[in-house]
């Protein structure tokens, strides 16, 4: 992973990731043309979610992931993920949980000492929600308050 600070990569500092086309007949690595793909908008977003995700939510106990409930054939728009993330909001502050720094506009996420709950807002897919707590009753609770105040409902 790299740190872009050049040229169009320098408007935001994001940490990017280079990737090497693959030859479509041979199945090899082309050495030429290195794709970019954008990791996180910058350093700080990017510690944040690894410490969030590789260290906070794996002490804890208890795990939910839910969905989106989305209508077949609804069209998704900027504005109605931009909603959903307001209602999402509004929901953890009255629950609160206090959201985490520094994170792009599409990954929401926000902490309490005995719960944690991360939102993926999403304009070409469901958006991916995951309650995570240290007591079931408390995973329980967060997780149906969010499937009746954003229409979601747990998944796997």
């Amino acid at each position: 992973m790299f740190l872009g600070v050049a040229g169009e990569w320098a408007v935001d500092h994001p940490v990017v990731s280079f990737s090497w086309p693959v030859d479509d007949a041979t199945g090899k690595f082309l050495s030429h043309d290195r794709l970019p793909f954008i990791v996180s908008c910058s350093l700080p977003a990017f510690l944040y979610r690894e410490a969030y995700s590789k260290l906070r939510v794996r002490n804890l106990a208890y795990h939910y992931s839910l969905r989106e409930n989305v209508a077949p054939g609804a069209e998704r728009t900027e504005s109605a993920a931009a909603e959903r993330g307001r209602r999402f909001v509004a929901v953890m502050e009255n629950l609160g949980l206090r959201p985490l720094p520094f994170l792009d506009p599409n990954v929401l996420i926000y902490d309490r000492a005995d719960v944690a709950v991360s939102m993926f807002v999403s304009v070409i897919a469901e958006d991916a929600l995951h309650v995570d707590a240290s007591d079931a009753r408390e995973a329980s609770l967060v997780t149906e308050i969010l499937c009746d105040n954003l229409g979601a409902r747990r998944f796997g």
